[in-house]
């Protein structure tokens, strides 16, 4: 498992990388940027705050005149201000790294046994929503585990639960909870009908937190389902495209978990 000091050098890796002009892989960064900093430095670290403050775009006004094409040195312009944002992210996080060598410096990082996964395999639960399921289990696999679906495997005459409990031997679990039905309580009447995941699902997000741990199971949801009350408190994860910050939440997630992934491999 990366430690702390580790994974914010990764980070500062990653601004180093970015090539001018990429949003989405500036944004994707700056979701992972997040995740490090709250386990690093606690979720009230004023680093977040300053690290989404800084700019890499043009914030005042301008003239945009119709047909014109961009110049050299609009463009050039343009470049400075994203090479500038560049230059304070990884200045910040360079702070951060020369704080966290501060607080700790008798401490060798990383010195406790690494927690190793149950095995290599990643079980996907799912309900009817392919394109999440068929996202999740490619993620998996770019990352070199491998991904347990129910359906693709043999049923060797056993009912559902059996089969389940057959392959449940993994190490970490992603249930996928798409909005596929509709429910409300009878108390409340048809006007409370709000989609929810299929009931299957709910039961096995029960059965793999049981017997895997919370800390070992991703709850990935699409749009704005009910979500099971038993299970508030929990940090649910919203699935926002095959190329979503979902994958690199998954890929902390799995470290944390003891898994040898990269995000290189996205």
């Amino acid at each position: 498992m990366p430690t702390d000091r580790e994974l914010l050098e990764s980070l500062r890796d990653g601004f180093e990388e970015l090539e001018p002009f990429d949003d989405t892989g500036l944004n994707a960064l700056r979701n992972r940027a997040q995740m490090i900093i709250r386990k690093v430095f606690g979720a009230n670290s004023s680093y977040s705050e300053q690290l989404s403050s800084i700019q890499f775009h043009y914030m005042g006004p301008f003239v945009i005149i119709p047909g014109e094409p961009e110049t050299p040195a609009q463009r050039q312009g343009r470049e400075r201000i994203w090479r500038s944002g560049q230059d304070q992210s990884i200045s910040l996080i360079d702070t951060m790294i020369e704080e966290l060598d501060l607080s700790e410096p008798d401490q060798a990082q990383g010195s406790e046994e690494p927690t190793e996964p149950r095995s290599n395999r990643v079980f996907v639960v799912h309900g009817h929503d392919n394109e999440m399921k068929q996202a999740v289990a490619r993620t998996v696999e770019r990352l070199g585990l491998d991904a347990v679906i129910l359906h693709e495997k043999a049923d060797r005459g056993q009912t559902i639960i059996e089969k389940i409990e057959r392959f449940s031997d993994v190490g970490f679990a992603v249930v996928v909870l798409s909005p596929d039905d509709t429910g409300y309580a009878n108390a409340e009447g048809i006007d409370a009908a709000a989609p929810r995941a299929r009931q299957n699902v709910i039961l096995e997000l029960g059965y793999f937190a049981g017997k895997l741990g919370r800390e070992n199971v991703m709850a990935l949801h699409r749009g704005d389902i009910e979500l099971p009350s038993d299970y508030d408190g929990v940090l649910y994860t919203r699935y926002d495209g095959d190329s979503g910050t979902w994958r690199s939440k998954l890929v902390v997630e799995l470290k944390e978990s003891g898994y040898d992934v990269s995000a290189d491999n996205l």
